[in-house]
């Protein structure tokens, strides 16, 4: 079934043309991610598939069976507004239902009362306590475990799991998402990328994660140069057809110049020369000197010059940072020297920005408190890239960057202008002189690095620099940190870009501690990964689960299932009891969901409960039939 299409879609911001005339569809199931350079259009197009935006000329058409659940890139509530407020603002009649639930649970806390005796008897009429259960299972796989919190009082990254769990809850066929991993942990953006591979929704996905495009797309629609490019497969497909494509434009440049040189040799021969020919062909010689050249800066790489070989960069001293009653570092020391490439990994909230506000100098005026030694080396020049953009003086792109440095020095002893360097990183001189408030917030925060990166640092530290960066700049500032011979230092969920930039990892356990590894973040994720397998296997050999094997060094015949063992069929006689338990115990814990008046914390630790049982019986199922295909071999 076809989704919705658009039709010669025409768009302009601040006086820029960001796409002309462009025309494609989607259809039931598809998964598709947008990508693009930072200003070609991309939230402005999801903008107005959701209505928020009219086309300049051209239309959209929709399937009356579409309903769209759209994630903006920032949560909109209010300042009273819990976690349960914000997930429930939706015209759905159940979602409104559960609105007066917890008013009368949570508000005038007399569930007795007239009306919410009648708010009671249509939760169980309307299926509102299997919604209910949904809502807490979802927020619990989110990581957030209490749903009366106010939205106000959440980190950016609680912010963008609530409103993940709003998108994910609505009844619809189609997910709009518009930079879902921005401000996530690594865990939660691999159990969001399963939820995304499982789900039968259609998805049109905005993203600089590229990992998370691979996995989960099957298609790319790319917007460059005011047009949009449709490729099959994944990011990594997508990739060889581009390149298939700009080698195509850039063999038809040449053929353009070879023509343009006979033609032109042919217009200067004189207006009795000129009198003889087709008319067609002179508009042809001018439709040919109006296309434009392929821009060859694009994947263009340097690296700086930090100056002389220093031999100390820092160095940190048993050093604790707490904020209040929160400790965030204790007892950590360690040096960071010249060539080291690192990576800071860690729970949301865990103090990885601290780590970097804390080399900046920046936790005294944050209100936290610091002892320990901090030993900064004579010549370090720390660049800092901020996860937030700061407030710029609304001046033109060249006139603000000439405020910072006159020139980059590369570090092969070339010179480069600031003008050199906004080609570099995708700014098109029609920009250069544009006022910084048209820019877009990805082309600000663009900005914002080439700012930074004009100072020359020699220790580097980049907080979620893939934030708001199109996956172009992000190529660019890889092959940039690849040939920066300083210290780098990188808080990032981007688990592509860690692998491409960093060569080990701090890791931080959310309770002051801080432990190394030596390799990649997939390295790392592989490395968890293996210990939860042991540890879970070992768990089983504890429980009586699973018995090894006595003759292990037994030649195994592979050749087909085997015969039940003694132990398996002594535990295929008791599983059917476990089966049978588990399910009584998830219908007693079903139940109370619809009990009158319940009790809040009961109800949270029931959910909890509910979840855990659930994929405890899934797994005793593939086990039992696993042991009965067996048991008459």
């Amino acid at each position: 079934m076809n989704l919705f299409s658009f039709n010669n879609l025409t768009k302009s911001r601040s006086g820029r043309l960001l796409f002309n005339d462009i025309s494609l569809g989607m259809n039931s199931g598809d998964k598709i991610a947008l990508i693009g350079t930072n200003g070609t259009g991309k939230t402005t197009l999801l903008n107005m598939l959701c209505g928020r935006l009219e086309p300049d000329s051209g239309t959209i058409h929709f399937n009356r069976e579409t309903r769209i659940s759209y994630l903006d890139q920032q949560a909109v509530f209010t300042s009273d507004d819990t976690v349960f407020d914000f997930l429930l603002k939706d015209d759905n009649p159940v979602f409104a239902l559960l609105r007066d639930y917890h008013h009368c649970v949570h508000g005038s806390g007399e569930a007795e009362d007239k009306g919410c005796t009648h708010v009671l008897e249509r939760m169980d009429l309307e299926n509102g306590w299997g919604l209910e259960s949904k809502i807490r299972t979802m927020l619990y796989e989110m990581g957030i475990n209490d749903g009366e919190v106010l939205m106000s009082s959440l980190s950016g990254g609680m912010r963008r799991r609530a409103a993940l769990t709003r998108a994910l809850l609505g009844d619809s066929n189609l997910l709009i998402l518009d930079e879902p991993t921005n401000h996530l942990d690594i865990p939660t953006i691999l159990r969001l990328q399963k939820i995304l591979q499982k789900t039968d929704q259609a998805i049109l996905l905005v993203t600089h994660d590229r990992y998370l495009a691979d996995e989960v797309c099957g298609k790319i629609w790319e917007l460059d140069d005011q047009k949009i490019y449709s490729h099959e497969g994944g990011y990594s497909a997508f990739l060889e057809r581009r390149a298939e494509r700009l080698e195509e434009q850039k063999n038809r440049q040449l053929k353009i110049s070879n023509i343009l040189r006979t033609e032109l040799e042919w217009l200067a021969r004189g207006p009795r020369a000129r009198a003889t020919k087709d008319k067609k062909r002179k508009e042809r010689i001018y439709n040919l000197m109006d296309e434009k050249k392929i821009d060859t800066s694009r994947d263009l790489s340097f690296s700086t010059n930090e100056g002389r070989t220093i031999k100390r960069i820092l160095e940190l001293e048993k050093v604790d940072v707490s904020f209040q009653d929160k400790t965030i570092l204790k007892n950590f020391s360690f040096e960071f020297l010249p060539g080291q490439k690192i990576g800071i990994l860690g729970p949301n909230g865990a103090g990885k920005t601290t780590m970097l506000n804390l080399i900046a100098e920046e936790i005294e005026n944050a209100g936290g408190t610091v002892a320990g030694v901090i030993d900064r080396g004579v010549n370090t020049r720390v660049g800092y890239f901020r996860q937030l953009t700061p407030k710029m003086k609304d001046l033109g792109v060249i006139e603000f960057l000439k405020e910072t440095a006159p020139m980059l020095t590369l570090a092969d002893g070339r010179n480069y202008t600031p003008t050199q360097l906004l080609e570099w990183f995708q700014f098109p001189k029609s920009l250069h002189y544009q006022p910084i408030s048209t820019l877009s917030g990805g082309e600000r925060r663009r900005l914002f690095l080439v700012d930074v990166l004009l100072h020359n640092p020699n220790f580097l530290m980049l907080d979620e620099p893939t934030n708001d960066l199109d996956l172009q700049t992000l190529s660019a500032l890889e092959n940039f940190l690849t040939g920066f011979s300083g210290c780098l230092l990188v808080v990032s969920h981007d688990r592509s870009f860690l692998d491409r930039t960093v060569d080990s990892l701090l890791v931080l356990d959310g309770e002051g501690g801080v432990s190394g590894f030596p390799g990649s973040c997939t390295d790392y994720l592989e490395y968890v990964e293996d210990i939860r397998k042991r540890e879970q296997k070992s768990d089983s050999l504890k429980e009586g689960k699973t018995k090894p094997e006595k003759n292990n060094y037994r030649k195994k015949d592979d050749n087909g299932p085997k015969k039940l063992s003694f132990n398996e069929k002594k535990e295929l006689s008791s599983i059917e009891d476990e089966i049978a338990s588990l399910e009584d115990e998830q219908a007693e814990l079903e139940n109370s969901f619809s009990a009158a008046n319940p009790d809040p914390e009961l109800l949270k630790k029931n959910t909890v409960r509910f979840t855990e049982v659930g994929e405890l019986l899934e797994a005793k199922y593939a086990r039992w039939e696993e042991l009965s295909a067996r048991e008459h071999i």
